[in-house]
């Protein structure tokens, strides 16, 4: 299967060098001959993000006509040099998806207040963004099976179409993802089946829940009505589909198709298992000259143009496996790549001023907006948690609006991100590695620690040169996506630069061992240990390692000295995993002692 996959979307690659970056190929000359070139001329680059939907907020806030105008037309003049081509706007707060509904006039100040804009510039392609979460608290969730509902959700359908027709929006992203609003009904979130099965048909006072096709052929047909309310009003529409149509339900339902013997089938266990049926009514209700885009949520921490275009690959081909009208799906379906400007978790993880903490530099921020648009057919998005486009103006924020508008030029799509390339020779730090790590067991045991595992030497290992790991919120879970078992194994004796990965940057450790039986979680401290430099110290960002140690689903309770706390985490009987994130800025990197599980009473 995976082998499959790889010679398609090398073909698809071979064909999109030249087809798929929208232009015909460009031909630079480079050492050793010449090198394609991408034209990405007339693709778009959208922002929307956090901050968009705080801009509109604020906007809707404003109560003085007037002042409501010049609040916009300034915020429309200010990103003029941030080099995007739209901007996702939130109004009414995005909450399109609520019984009853919406009213024109509710939405008549900020239409004028749109309207007023009478030079765009640079932003040509503007969207409303729309949720099918019910955010109000005890708002009413729609009944898939109830007429009035929908009603309702058709009514504001076709209100959602005038509005961006008459603010001169090219259309809506629809975001589809189930938040955990705060609204009440029977379908509280409305394509996940199971929840709906194991409780909320009591909501409604059902006596049983409808069977799963049941339920899929209703979904079905208010898709189809959907798509009928906006393109009857917005017949050339552009539909953004956050959550990436097919995607997250392919995924449940390849892993039950490897599990069972049966082949692949809508899943009734995933929480977007209805969403399959939803678009499959969509493609069919849509008016012909209306566009149905996927907006891939997949790519938010790639760079390369191949990475982008193996998602591209992916996304497209999965609606023909779920879809029951795949042929028109083929037909209907265009692609956008997404990248996360600020991509992680936490508040501290991307800086205006000090580009260390970001994932992306600038350079590499144009690549992949750059690859984004290529990887694309019109529209490549930018999300993002925290300020940029109206970030306070610094240095640093300043090479980045640049790379946006940079990102719009001709590109090689072979451009990969350079390592920070160290050629030292550690032999030497090593052998005092290893002095430092027998001191530090020794001092364990006076301590009166007992060693209950001595972990293995040799781990799986991955330079993360993209940091995409490092900034995947999931990266350490035992069940996550991340394929190990392709990762070389280094020892935890030596850095890592001693070992063939000569470079500063990123690394991830990973490891699984046995913890037997008889621990006593209450009367025991368990710690797990780390010699050679005492990983725990963890001095943070600077130009020494960071490192930050994981058991199982969680982080460990803090560092001292070397020790992590895991008594908590701790799995006794059991198989349990360790990773290790180590991110180093310059000098001799990695784990560099053995590792061991500790106890001792408390």
């Amino acid at each position: 299967m995976k082998l499959g996959v790889i010679v398609m979307t090398m073909g698809l690659l071979a064909t999109s060098m030249m087809s798929a970056a929208s232009g015909e190929e460009t031909l630079s000359p480079a050492e050793g001959g010449k090198i394609p070139l991408s034209n990405v001329a007339g693709k778009k680059l959208i922002r929307g993000a956090r901050e968009t939907r705080h801009f509109s907020q604020d906007l809707i806030e404003i109560k003085d006509p007037e002042k409501k105008a010049a609040f916009l037309q300034e915020k429309v003049a200010s990103w003029q040099d941030k080099g995007i081509d739209g901007v996702m706007f939130f109004l009414h707060h995005g909450r399109w998806w609520q019984v009853p509904g919406v009213t024109y006039d509710e939405l008549k100040p900020e239409i004028d207040a749109f309207q007023s804009i009478k030079e765009w510039g640079r932003l040509t392609d503007n969207f409303m963004w729309i949720y099918s979460t019910v955010w109000q608290e005890d708002g009413k969730v729609p009944d898939w099976f109830n007429d009035d509902d929908w009603e309702a959700v058709r009514a504001n359908a076709s209100l959602a179409a005038r509005v961006t027709k008459e603010c001169g929006f090219k259309g809506v992203l629809f975001d589809l993802e189930s938040y955990g609003g705060r609204g009440v009904g029977i379908w509280k979130h409305p394509f996940d089946y199971k929840m709906y099965a194991a409780e909320g048909y009591k909501t409604g006072g059902e006596a049983e829940p409808r069977s799963f096709a049941e339920v899929c052929a209703k979904v079905r047909q208010r898709g189809e009505e959907w798509g009928e309310a906006v393109t009857s009003v917005h017949p050339d529409i552009v539909l953004l589909a956050a959550g990436s149509l097919y995607g997250g339900a392919y995924k449940v339902a390849l892993r039950e198709a490897l599990q069972g013997t049966g082949g692949m089938t809508l899943p009734t266990s995933d929480h977007l298992g209805l969403m399959p049926a939803f678009f499959d009514g969509l493609v069919v209700g849509l008016d012909e000259r209306a566009s149905l885009v996927s907006a891939c949520e997949g790519t938010y921490l790639d760079s390369t143009y191949q990475d982008m275009l193996i998602a591209r690959d992916l996304g497209m081909r999965q609606g023909l496996v779920l879809s029951k009208v795949p042929e028109l799906a083929r037909r209907r379906i265009t692609f956008t790549t997404a990248i996360w400007t600020d991509a992680g978790w936490g508040k501290d993880r991307f800086s205006p001023t000090d580009v260390r903490i970001n994932q992306r530099d600038p350079e590499r921020h144009k690549h992949a907006a750059h690859n984004a648009m290529a990887a694309s057919d019109k529209y490549a998005w930018l999300y993002g948690e925290i300020p940029w486009i109206t970030a306070e103006e610094t240095p640093l924020m300043r090479q980045y609006w640049q790379a946006n508008i940079d990102a719009h030029e001709p590109m090689d799509l072979g451009w990969e991100p350079v390592p920070k390339w160290d050629l030292t020779d550690y032999t030497a730090h090593d052998r005092k590695m290893a002095q430092q790590d027998a001191a530090f067991w020794a001092k364990a045991s006076r301590d009166g620690w007992k060693v209950m595992v001595e972990l293995p030497v040799y781990w799986h290992f991955r330079f993360d040169s993209q940091l995409q790991i490092r900034y995947n919120k999931h990266w350490y879970r035992p069940n996550n996506d991340l394929d190990i078992s392709a990762w070389p194994l280094i020892s935890t004796l030596k850095c890592w630069q001693s070992q063939g990965t000569r470079a500063n940057g990123v690394g991830i450790y990973r490891i699984k061992f046995d913890v037997p039986e008889g621990l006593d979680l209450k009367r025991q401290e368990i710690v797990l240990a780390f010699g050679g430099h005492s990983a725990g110290t963890s001095p943070g960002r600077g130009l020494r390692p960071e490192i930050i140690a994981f058991m199982n689903t969680k982080r460990g309770l803090g560092m001292k000295g070397g020790l992590t706390d895991v008594s908590e985490l701790i799995k006794p009987g059991a198989s349990n995993q360790v990773s290790v994130r180590v991110i180093n800025h310059a000098g001799p990197a990695g784990l560099m002692g053995h590792v061991k599980l500790l106890v001792r009473r408390r």
